[in-house]
């Protein structure tokens, strides 16, 4: 399989569209219409890298948390050096510690937050 790579969506959905006369064999099929439908769909149901990657632990040392990167109190998920579990925390404390806070992430956003 090939690597991965970023690709526009609203080019490809332009693209599939502007191929259906060709797909369709110049014709015009409900049937097979209603499968490209599916391919648009497709297309826009899929998960952007953006919100795959926001779960993520990234090392402080390398990544500091930023000020974007906290909650709505300005905290967020880190490991102390040695923990065997995750605390919400000040971003402010994670920055400034990298060296007791091995890693940290964003807090997901409450299931009201999101739907904003």
């Amino acid at each position: 399989m090939s690597e991965k790579r970023m690709v526009y969506a609203e080019d490809v959905i332009q693209r599939i569209r502007d191929l259906a006369p060709e797909i369709l064999g110049g014709w015009y099929n409900p049937d097979m219409e209603n499968e490209l439908e599916q391919l648009v769909c497709v297309v826009e149901n899929t998960p952007t890298a953006a919100a795959r990657d926001a779960q993520r632990w990234r090392y402080t040392a390398e990544e500091p948390p930023k000020e974007e990167d906290g909650d709505c109190c300005g905290r967020v998920l880190i490991a102390h050096a040695g923990a065997h579990c995750a605390v919400a925390t000040s971003l402010q404390y994670a920055k400034k510690n990298p060296e007791a806070v091995r890693v940290w992430m964003p807090l997901p956003k409450l299931p009201w937050e999101a739907e904003k």
